[in-house]
């Protein structure tokens, strides 16, 4: 049984160790990609997380589970005062991962979502053979038509682009109204001025 209680532990030590690591890594991506946005008008979270939320929301239920349950192992073992500080370490490190969890979400959210700024709307890209985020600003004065896609519970944005170039957005129904303003409004004003900028220009030179 004790054998066994270490085997367990060192198991879950060496998970918070790789956990703690991908936590740290994660927040740094997070950072650095952050450092890419200026203007921002709106962001709003690809439905392709969901994912990840449940699979995370599943571990933290199985860590705190295991805590509560190593905490129940102590209690009963009580008489057994070899055992006690196994589950103990157990229930701690039960603990530990389940915040560690929480604190991956938070900093692995961030990398998830459709960034909408002033000049244009912002493309993202992991490369994983460097480990980083290739970050493109679309310009407004790019966007040539759109059109949308109604679903059940989400609206998907086909954006054409001037250079042929097909981007698409994806977000809850909720929010097609303020997305299709902020689309129109950006490619009106970039479609104006380059129509009539140079009139304009003209007589002043």
């Amino acid at each position: 049984m004790e054998a066994a209680l270490q085997l367990i532990l060192y198991a879950l030590q060496g998970s918070v160790g790789i956990l703690a690591a991908l936590t740290l890594g994660t927040w740094w991506l997070s950072w650095r990609l952050k450092q890419h946005f200026t203007g921002l008008l709106m962001r709003w979270e690809k439905p392709e997380f969901g994912l990840w939320t449940a699979i995370l929301f599943l571990l933290l239920l199985v860590c705190v589970s295991g805590g509560m349950l190593s905490y129940a192992f102590m209690v009963r073992h009580d008489g057994l005062p070899n055992l006690i500080p196994l589950w103990k370490e157990i229930t701690y490190t039960f603990v530990g991962l389940s915040g560690l969890i929480g604190l991956f979400y938070s900093g692995l959210r961030p990398q998830f979502f459709y960034v909408v700024s002033e000049r244009g709307l912002y493309q993202t890209h992991f490369r994983w053979q460097y480990l980083r985020w290739q970050v493109e600003l679309v310009p407004w004065e790019l966007v040539y038509d759109y059109y949308v896609v109604e679903e059940e519970a989400l609206v998907t944005f086909n954006l054409v682009l001037r250079d042929r170039r097909r981007i698409t957005l994806q977000a809850p129904i909720h929010l097609r109204d303020t997305i299709e303003r902020i689309i129109e409004y950006g490619s009106d004003k970039y479609s104006f001025l380059h129509k009539y900028g140079r009139k304009i220009a003209r007589p002043s030179q």
